[in-house]
């Protein structure tokens, strides 16, 4: 028929997880998926929209004298065990009109096609006819009695097992996929009531080249009426437009065709989105928190939700351009501590419904990673007094040996050779057992055993025993004539044991078995080894976070002897760069925390007479003398710290696990009177990010 002739009616079978590509629109076209275009075997005229009127108006005359005594409503269905799948299924099939009144009124009995292979040979059309007359409450005929029910729920038990006696898959009483279940019934409906008894072999027509869709579609559908009519059909189906273009390259082939479909999976509107509660803590320390109630889809990346955040924070007029994704971090917090750090490209639906999630604002990633950079052209007083040594004055040793002791790094277990205990050298060579420091004051020890065995070399070289020695070896080398047969040969000093080294050796609590030239030459290698590994530790600790760190700060009231740590209010979060110290931290956390600071301030202002004139004489620099610093500054200068690494390394050669770590040159129990922090302190000038590594937290052990 043609396009706009009669409109179809349709029945929508709604599940999750189902996409369409299809567009409803005519003509419209996409890659593989196109237009859906109904279609009715009606031919359309200048009076066919009348004609069809009045033809519908006559068969609904006629439909409604049986039917006069049905009941104005459907009865329900009762589930028979798990079987709520097919309940819904056929609620939505039974209210779909033109499929009632054709089953309803016996008119699908002129079409039942029992000697369809495909069928299930009219068997099920009937018990579904049966089963639509029973709800309505029209008699039917079952085992030769004439029944009605009354009964507000019909139990379908007949269809069921009729059901399962065609599609094993149903059979039982397990729950299914309302859909898959849509799809057989639909199916095995059309094939009981196709007009069609022979089915013709009819090939696939393509879409002429300049072969307008309405004229092309039509003709598909005429050559798919050939092999299936029905009124499942006519109710049912559509077409859809399909096309198809070659990727090789050089090809222009493209294959256009009117495919029939009668199912489309469509998402639930909603469904597919979740509602995502987050709190936005902005970098300036004088804009507040803001909470966000985000709609993001389930299958999101946190990017996602960083970009909706920017979309609400610009519609608000709260930024005027977006911030850029990576100066976002996402974390979950809870007992007032960070518990989980989020990635730009972590799921959400990592994320539960319980779950405090909040988002900083970070220091512009551009302005950190210029900063750390600087730290590699600062000097290094440790690294120039490296520098300037060299051990190759000590080192003679044949080509051989040198190949040998460089092939696959042979030097480190050459060592062990001349330690007396060897878990030193493990801890040397372990990164993550040693540190710069360790390693520095083993090269320090092994310089200064060094100096002491070369002093021991040339007092035995230089003492006139040796020279004669050395005289006659090489009077042997000239040819010399040597008539003392029985005479004693001495070895050379090289490799010969002194006396000196042996001595040397056994006094030294940490080296051992160097006893000739030779041993002392192998070690000051050894000893150049470690010089330039030093150098690259330090050169690769100075570049390792080039674009600085991301850390935690959270505050606890400090425990003493009669109570227990108290944990106070949110953490943040703080990008800072490589070259921050300690002293500089808490210049930050001055800054950052200048609102909750001054609240401080104006609380102890706030007391009790006496109490005022107390704190009046420990607070006095924070309120006037400026010379601490600003009042929030003095304030954090008095606040011990603590830390511990995220990664569980160590600092400083000792486990940080379970106890927080003092960090700068408050200690924990320090009460916040009288004592300042001195940024000249060494501790104070330590750098954060050495100490802290990525993702480590600090503690305001508030007093």
């Amino acid at each position: 028929g043609n396009l706009g002739s009669k409109v179809n009616n349709t029945v929508a079978i709604i599940s999750e997880g189902g996409s369409g590509d299809a567009s409803t629109m005519p003509n419209a076209t996409t890659s593989n998926q196109g237009a859906i275009i109904p279609f009715t075997t009606a031919q359309s005229n200048e009076n066919g929209g009348k004609e069809a009127e009045d033809s519908n108006d006559q068969e609904m005359e006629t439909d409604s004298q049986p039917m006069a005594g049905r009941k104005r409503h459907a009865s329900g269905l009762g589930n028979l065990g798990n079987t709520c799948f097919m309940n819904s299924t056929l609620q939505c099939l039974i209210h779909t009109e033109p499929l009632l009144q054709y089953f309803l009124s016996g008119e699908y009995e002129a079409d039942l096609n029992k000697d369809n292979p495909l069928g299930t040979g009219g068997e099920l059309a009937s018990e579904f006819a049966k089963l639509i007359r029973e709800m309505w409450g029209i008699p039917i005929k079952r085992y030769g009695v004439v029944s009605t029910t009354s009964l507000s729920a019909v139990y379908p038990r007949q269809f069921k097992q009729c059901v399962g006696r065609h599609a094993e898959q149903f059979m039982g009483y397990d729950q299914h996929d309302s859909q898959e279940f849509a799809t057989y019934l639909l199916d095995a409906l059309h094939e009981d009531t196709n007009r069609v008894t022979k089915k013709p072999y009819i090939e696939k027509p393509e879409q002429g080249k300049d072969e307008p869709d309405d004229v092309a579609a039509n003709k598909a559908w005429e050559l798919h009426l050939k092999r299936e009519d029905s009124r499942v059909l006519e109710n049912f189906m559509g077409q859809v437009k399909s096309r198809l273009e070659c990727c090789e390259a050089n090809c222009d082939r493209v294959s256009t065709t009117f495919d029939p479909f009668m199912y489309l999976s469509v998402p639930i509107p909603g469904e597919s989105d979740r509602q995502l509660k987050v709190t936005f803590v902005p970098l300036k320390p004088n804009e507040k928190p803001r909470n966000f109630d985000l709609t993001v889809p389930k299958t999101a990346a946190m990017g996602k939700v960083f970009s909706l955040l920017n979309d609400e924070l610009i519609e608000l007029g709260a930024r005027s351009d977006p911030i850029p994704l990576h100066d976002f971090v996402a974390v979950d917090v809870w007992s007032h501590e960070i518990f989980s750090w989020y990635q730009l490209d972590s799921d959400i639906d990592r994320i539960r419904e319980s779950d405090k999630t909040f988002i900083f604002e970070l220091d512009p990633q551009h302005d950190i990673t210029e900063e750390s950079k600087k730290r590699s052209d600062e000097p290094d007083e440790v690294e120039t007094s490296l520098s300037k040594v060299s051990e190759r004055n000590r080192v003679n040793l044949d080509v051989e040996t040198l190949t040998r002791l460089n092939k696959h790094d042979n030097w480190q277990g050459e060592i062990e050779n001349y330690v007396k205990v060897s878990h030193t050298v493990y801890i040397l060579f372990n990164e993550k057992r040693g540190t710069v420091e360790d390693r520095l004051q083993f090269y320090n020890k092994l310089k200064t055993f060094l100096d002491q065995c070369q002093k021991e070399v040339e007092d035995h070289e230089s003492s006139p025993k040796t020279a004669v020695v050395e005289d006659d070896a090489e009077m042997k080398d000239e040819g010399g004539d040597d008539d003392d047969g029985d005479s004693d040969e001495k070895p050379s000093a090289n490799a010969g044991e002194i006396q000196g080294l042996i001595d040397r050796t056994d006094a030294s609590p940490t080296f051992a078995n160097v006893k000739t030239k030779r041993d002392v030459e192998i070690l000051g290698f050894c000893a150049n080894k470690i010089r330039q590994l030093i150098l690259k530790l330090i050169n690769d600790k100075k570049n390792k976070y080039n674009e600085g760190i991301t850390i935690q700060v959270s505050m606890r009231k400090h425990k003493t002897a009669y109570s227990s740590s108290t944990k106070l209010a949110t953490p943040i979060a703080l990008r800072i760069p490589s070259t921050m110290t300690v002293y500089g931290l808490r210049k930050e956390l001055a800054k950052r925390l200048s609102r909750s600071l001054q609240s401080d301030l104006k609380e102890r202002a706030n007391n009790s007479a006496e109490s005022a004139e107390a704190s009046e004489e420990k607070i006095r620099p924070m309120n006037g003398d400026h010379s601490f610093g600003s009042p929030e500054l003095s304030i954090m200068r008095q606040v011990p710290l603590s830390f511990d690494r995220k990664d569980g390394s160590n600092y400083g050669g000792t486990r940080s696990t379970y106890n927080s770590k003092q960090l700068g040159m408050l200690e924990k129990t320090h009460d916040g009177e009288g004592i300042m922090a001195d940024p000249n302190d060494d501790a104070e000038m330590a750098y954060v990010a050495d100490i802290l590594g990525p993702l480590g937290n600090v503690t305001l052990e508030w007093p």
